[in-house]
């Protein structure tokens, strides 16, 4: 439980353990103050609360971060552009990075680990074929490729069925584009 003492310019924040924190405000960020925030000589926070704040550059761009403390260190972690993720969306981003934290995750270390992984399954080989694959005809050119396209369309074929009839053309492809390399 917290308990909030002093006036709202300046406060002290009192945990239930005894420890305390002084803050310069208590009054949590709105819609319309992050909204009509604008850009000043030097870059400036507004804070939220809990670590979070709205960081505005001189270009009049502003940055959702969070300030938090892992394995002793005191770490910054990006929650996005304010044009892109709203003061709703960056509380829950926070929130679900202060759970990372209590279970022991760096969150900054959280968000690269997923990253990379969403990377990685982008550029599986199975992801790339089917791009290539859905951007170039299965059937050929000319005459042969509108008539096979017209009967995909129509239902009459399966875009499976052609695949298959196909995939040793493919093959074939594959493997004469190895073996000139080597």
């Amino acid at each position: 439980m917290r308990v909030y003492t002093g006036s709202i310019k300046s406060c002290t924040l009192k945990h239930t353990e005894g420890e305390e924190y002084k803050g310069t405000s208590i009054m949590a960020l709105t819609d319309v103050k992050v909204g009509s925030a604008k850009p000043a000589e030097k870059a400036y926070k507004l804070t939220d609360g809990e670590g979070m704040f709205l960081f505005i550059h001189p270009n009049g761009s502003k940055y959702w971060r969070l300030r938090y403390r892992f394995g002793g260190k005191e770490k910054m972690l990006a929650l996005g552009v304010y044009s892109e993720i709203t003061l709703s969306d960056a509380r829950h981003k926070r929130d679900q990075a202060r759970k990372l934290v209590a279970a022991g995750t760096d969150p900054s270390e959280y968000k690269k680990a997923v990253k990379v992984e969403q990377q990685s399954a982008a550029n599986s080989f199975e992801t790339v074929a089917r791009a290539w694959h859905g951007s170039n005809k299965i059937c050929g050119h000319g005459f042969r490729a509108m008539a096979c396209g017209a009967l995909i369309e129509s239902a009459l074929w399966s875009r499976d069925a052609v695949e298959r009839q196909m995939s040793h053309q493919e093959r074939n492809n594959i493997r004469a584009a190895y073996t000139h390399r080597h």
